[in-house]
């Protein structure tokens, strides 16, 4: 069975995902497209009406990052977001 196909001990896809990462993995242009994409979509839900965190949390974990590590990236956007809204 493949373990990030399945939600047995609590490891899903984005976890086996992130355990898999090394420090020589690069980003492709799928990651960057998908990060740019994400980050306007999120920018814009966020000015508008909130809730642009879920996206957000989801791309970060889908691309390998860490849960807490997710969320720090993302306060810090939302920060920034908040201030200049």
């Amino acid at each position: 069975m493949i373990v990030g196909l399945s939600l047995e001990g609590g490891v899903g896809w984005a976890a086996y995902h992130a355990s898999t990462i090394t420090t020589t993995d690069t980003m492709n242009t799928f990651d960057v497209v998908l990060l740019i994409g994400s980050g306007v979509l999120v920018g814009f839900i966020n000015t508008l009406a909130g809730g642009g965190t879920i996206i957000s949390l989801s791309v970060f974990m889908m691309l390998g990052l860490p849960p807490i590590t997710a969320n720090g990236t993302h306060r810090i956007a939302a920060t920034l977001q908040t201030m200049t809204s």
